[in-house]
């Protein structure tokens, strides 16, 4: 009593595809040397029959769920036997994904701060360019000026790199930089000099896998990139004051009778406190605001920054 051939057919071989997952069924032709010869022998105990939990010879996700051992009946001789092995999704199957490839993920959000607001809206204008001067009834800019709370764009940027090309000197020459390209990062457009990266924290982490019968050891990086957006530049504008103003293109020190009638007796002496100035000389009513760029503008394409917010795998 034993098993003479195990052959697999070419027909009738099937495969579906559901919400469920993926199906197969792999028939084979077996022929005995006796006709009492069951199932057991046939199918349970023949090592070229593949076992439950097996898996699909091409899809490791599939492992075989049911075996099915049926007599030929186009055969007369009772010997010959169609074994259907049946094969499924694996029911704690989940396709490995080490953390590195996996996409970039963006959180957007807010940052507030205070700005100088010297014009408020008027009717008709446009969001962005108020044109209604802020000034008291004499016509006057307000000391101190009108503060007003503004709120920039943040993107914070999550991604993961495997350890063998991980540079965290590369990465740290970033911190604190302004961009000095346009680009566009998470479906948000930046001209030259309206995007810095705030902040940029870089942790090492560390992962066991489990690769067919063996656990891996990786190590890998969390990388966090904090970029904030401000729509008018990231520009210092600081009030021009100062205690001396530009007479015939020379510095000369502001006494108080430049800037007040002296009393009866009254000694005319250095200014104690800066004075308001416009293109170098006293302003009091209407002084300058001096713009200065005081972060560093680079390049940010070696960072792969994504263009859009869509989960799509880095290359």
């Amino acid at each position: 009593m034993s098993v003479v051939s195990t052959n697999e057919k070419r027909t009738p071989r099937g495969s579906r595809e559901s919400l469920e997952g993926r199906e197969y069924d792999r028939p084979f032709h077996v022929i005995t040397d006796d006709v009492t010869d069951g199932a057991y022998v046939v199918a349970y105990t023949n090592s070229d029959i593949p076992n439950i939990g097996d898996e699909h010879p091409d899809d490791e996700s599939c492992v075989v769920e049911s075996i099915d051992p049926v007599i030929d009946t186009t055969d007369d001789d009772g010997t010959h036997w169609i074994v259907t092995v049946h094969y499924g999704t694996r029911k704690d199957w989940e396709e490995t994904t080490y953390p590195w490839e996996k996409p970039d993920e963006i959180q957007y959000g807010w940052a507030g701060y205070q700005t100088v607001m010297d014009h408020a809206y008027a009717g008709g204008d446009a969001h962005g360019d108020p044109t209604d001067p802020i000034e008291n009834s004499a016509g006057d800019p307000f000391d101190p000026p009108v503060m007003e709370d503004m709120y920039n764009l943040v993107l914070t940027i999550t991604r993961t790199e495997k350890d063998s090309v991980f540079s965290p000197q590369e990465y740290a020459k970033f911190k604190n930089t302004i961009n000095s390209k346009r680009l566009t990062v998470g479906g948000v457009q930046m001209a030259p000099y309206e995007g810095r990266i705030r902040e940029l924290t870089m942790q090492p982490r560390e992962i066991t896998i489990r690769e067919g019968s063996v656990d891996e050891y990786y190590a890998y990086w969390e990388i966090v990139i904090t970029l904030e957006v401000r729509w008018e530049g990231w520009i210092k504008k600081i009030l021009d004051q100062g205690f001396r103003e530009l007479r015939a293109g020379e510095p000369h020190q502001i006494m108080m009778a430049d800037i007040a009638t002296l009393g009866a007796g009254e000694k005319n002496t250095e200014i104690k406190t800066p004075v308001k100035l416009k293109n170098g000389v006293i302003s009091l009513a209407d002084p300058d605001y001096l713009e200065f760029q005081t972060l560093f503008a680079k390049d940010w394409e070696w960072l792969r920054l994504p263009p859009d917010s869509r989960r799509e795998y880095r290359q």
